[in-house]
């Protein structure tokens, strides 16, 4: 049976991990004291690079936002780089390139899910010369990435890789739970103290509401429990836009063919409300959701079982994520329902300024 997130088993987790929380948050403290004092040296790259990251667990849209500056750089004319650690992946020879801006190598299982994701989307965007590439160390990834010719690197979740010297920071914060529940791992989801933030260059809040500006501002304040934003940091907000619907083929569905359908929506996501709130907005009806633990590694028994629910409950068609679909089409058992299954395709959607300040900060368009 599928495997499902317990809230209250979490909350168990960090209520245990508590007492531990002052003794992660100093080392995580002096680790960016010895780095910023040059104590531990930072490597840097013949390119810029921005790094697009958070300061929480858990998902708040790191990978689409990464896809839309590198779609916005290359447009420009630039030739754009994405280096990402391969959550997951099981390549041994690296860096590796998952994609080379022509064809999208290895698969889901070798390079991990978001990094082949990645590779996907800028193949289908026709976003190129581009490259993704996996490598625990950023820095030879980058390297890399410069000697294929990269003009620009992002660092996907790269705020808490301080090795590698980036000329911008992006952190993203979930409009929501900026701060999440305020403690740091292991007693909460900050994966290091509050000060950290004064690393960043650009704060873009996530998930925000069609609200003013200056509502979100102030209910983003108020979120954040009075953090003090300091004047030199640019603020933004995003949001996320649902613009298609695909099957397994890839084979693009009208977006209100599923208005008012019964479906079962199932991912494998930190955040997978976001992912069911896109789906409410649609008008479909759905009768039953799944949810699996981040970068959930189906099988075919996995896949059983939901087609079994979806059969239960009569829902007409299961509707995924990207994410979740190229670890999936890689199931021989779905090879009858490449129609029944569908994923919901999305983009951000962010301030327009936000675009200048990128531009100001690589001073090279």
């Amino acid at each position: 049976m599928p495997v499902f997130i317990n809230p209250r088993l979490l909350s168990l987790l960090f209520v245990c991990g508590r007492p531990f929380s002052p003794i992660y948050a100093s080392i995580m403290k002096i680790r960016a004291f010895l780095y910023e004092r040059g104590v531990i040296p930072f490597k840097k790259l013949p390119c810029p690079v921005i790094s697009i990251g958070n300061i929480t667990l858990g998902g708040t849209g790191k990978t689409p936002h990464v896809l839309a500056v590198a779609q916005y750089l290359a447009n420009k004319g630039l030739k754009v780089a994405i280096v990402t650690r391969g959550y997951g992946a099981k390549v041994k020879d690296r860096p590796f390139i998952v994609f080379d801006g022509e064809k999208v190598h290895g698969s889901s299982m070798l390079c991990g899910d978001e990094a082949f994701m990645l590779g996907e989307s800028l193949l289908e965007k026709g976003v190129k010369p581009a490259w993704v590439i996996v490598d625990s160390d950023r820095y030879r990834g980058g390297r890399l990435a410069c000697d294929l010719g990269a003009q620009v690197v992002l660092l996907d979740d790269g705020f808490q890789h301080l090795r590698l010297h980036r000329d911008l920071n992006i952190v993203l914060l979930p409009y929501e739970r900026p701060l999440g529940n305020g403690v740091v791992f292991p007693g909460g989801d900050l994966r290091e103290p509050i000060s950290a933030l004064k690393r960043g260059n650009i704060f873009v809040f996530t998930g925000a509401k069609a609200i003013s500006k200056a509502e979100m501002r102030f209910t983003t304040q108020k979120a954040c429990n009075g953090l003090e934003i300091p004047p030199d940091v640019s603020v933004f907000f995003s949001h996320t836009l649902v613009v298609g619907l695909r099957d397994m083929n890839g084979t693009s569905i009208p977006l209100d063919s599923l208005r008012h359908q019964s479906i079962l929506a199932f991912c494998g996501l930190a955040n997978p409300n976001a992912f069911y709130d896109s789906l409410k907005i649609l008008g479909t009806d759905i009768k039953k959701t799944v949810s699996f633990l981040d970068h959930f590694a189906y099988k075919e028994e996995d896949v059983r079982d939901l087609l079994k629910l979806a059969e239960d409950f009569k829902c007409s068609h299961l509707v995924t994520t990207h994410k979740d679909m190229v670890k999936l089409k890689a199931l021989s058992c779905l090879d009858n329902y490449s129609s029944k299954i569908v994923w919901l395709e999305i983009d951000i959607e962010i301030d327009t300024e936000f675009w200048g300040i990128i531009e100001h900060y690589l001073n090279i368009l």
